[in-house]
């Protein structure tokens, strides 16, 4: 019985490492306080009449409001921080997609 354990321990499989790009260390942002979160800031929300052309709803904590796209309007710091974030998540995904792509498409892998 001891050896059939034994036997079974040295056949599991070990999961690989998957390979991971590094992101460039970001510099560390002290949080901002409720007053500047609360204060107006202007922003223009990117519109191509196609894909980017519906108002965008953004909520926070339970407060919430809606972007128009394609002209400047003043929102809550608090909401333009998160479209900045979702924004910034957004490009990070594109480029990932695109080196994945790439590399899929290698001739090295054939």
């Amino acid at each position: 019985m001891a050896e059939t354990k034994s036997k079974a321990k040295a056949k599991e499989v070990k999961p690989v490492a998957a390979e991971v790009t590094a992101a460039p260390e970001e510099p560390v942002q002290e949080p901002l306080s409720y007053d500047a979160m609360e204060e107006y800031v202007e922003i223009e929300l990117f519109y191509d009449g196609d894909k980017y052309k519906d108002p965008v709803y953004v909520a926070v904590n339970g407060e919430n409001c809606i972007v128009q796209r394609g002209e400047p309007v003043r929102i809550k710091r608090k909401f333009a921080e998160v479209i900045k974030a979702h924004e910034e998540q957004d490009k990070k995904t594109k480029a990932i997609i695109r080196e994945l792509t790439s590399r899929s498409n290698s001739p090295d892998l054939n």
